[in-house]
């Protein structure tokens, strides 16, 4: 059988699980959650991620909850324990390491930079 042809199905697969991780994002998901909402094994589903995506599942539920933390930080009074439960972290400070790993400043920076921007000051 043509390993193209495969392929389709899968990547069907990959963005079904991605639907399923960008609704679900603020609960504690783990591979085994994305890859049973897909009929996948986890084992499988992991390594057809990675082959289609060019990257981990978990890199991407990273950039969805980090995504949607930049919008409440920019756009919400929050506070930053508040926006990390909401994204789907329930430990703060893990949050703010992940947050500026990943965004190179810590998420109350981030909002002081974002939001003087937005007003069109510096």
């Amino acid at each position: 059988m043509n390993r193209d042809a495969l392929k389709v199905p899968d990547a069907f697969v990959v963005e079904q699980a991605m639907r399923f991780m960008e609704r679900n994002y603020p609960k504690d998901i783990k591979l085994t959650d994305v890859a049973q909402a897909v009929y996948y094994s986890p084992c499988y589903f992991s390594r057809v991620f990675k082959e289609l995506r060019g990257y981990g599942f978990r890199k991407y539920l990273t950039e969805i909850r980090l995504a949607q933390a930049c919008r409440l930080l920019t756009h919400s009074d929050m506070s930053i324990s508040e926006i990390a439960r909401q994204v789907g972290y329930q430990d703060a400070r893990y949050f703010s390491q992940i947050f500026k790993q990943w965004k190179g400043c810590a998420p109350t920076r981030y909002r002081l930079l974002h939001r003087r921007n937005d007003k069109g000051t510096f």
